[in-house]
């Protein structure tokens, strides 16, 4: 939540958090991690429910500059990423076990069935769709190929991978 001066008194801006209020906020927890005071933000959001702001919006929280005002927030917040970045939030954040304690994890591995493959071309036709040019539309037969490269990324002929980032060197642009 950001503070701005203008004439006449102060506005407020929303941040994500307080956007989210009364519903869920999904964000990738690398890319919180990487912005500078964006966890600690984060985590002091969860822990107290309410948005934090200062009169230097993001970089007033990361130097604890600023006049600080708060607006309550109730926000169910979702991280996503690998079981490794958990692991080590767990060991080095006190606090993410206590902020977080429900885990979902999805199956890597999809066996391969007509509704399968049905969902596994969809998803590449989007891919394609989102490029906006970037990545070709495929054949029916570079369909197939990108299945079976699929199939073999988890040593199967019974299983294809549902981590779809790994297939995105495959994809041919324009």
């Amino acid at each position: 939540l950001v503070k701005s001066k203008n004439p006449g008194g102060p506005t407020l801006k929303a941040g994500s958090f307080l956007k989210a209020n009364g519903g869920y906020l999904i964000l990738d927890a690398m890319s919180v991690l990487r912005e500078p005071g964006a966890w600690q933000a984060l985590m002091a959001a969860v822990r107290s429910g309410k948005a934090e702001m200062t009169t230097d919006g993001l970089k007033g929280l990361a130097t604890m500059e600023g006049a600080k005002y708060y607006a309550p927030a109730k926000v169910k917040v979702v991280l996503l990423g690998s079981p490794m970045l958990k692991m080590m939030l767990r060991e080095h954040d006190d606090s993410f076990a206590t902020g977080f304690n429900a885990a979902a994890e999805f199956e890597s591995r999809l066996p391969i069935s007509a509704e399968t493959v049905a969902g596994f071309v969809e998803v590449v036709k989007n891919i394609v769709a989102k490029s906006a040019g970037a990545v070709m539309d495929l054949t029916r037969d570079a369909l197939s190929a990108v299945l079976e490269y699929s199939a073999r990324l988890v040593d199967s002929n019974q299983k294809v991978t549902a981590q779809f980032g790994a297939l995105n060197g495959l994809l041919p642009a324009d």
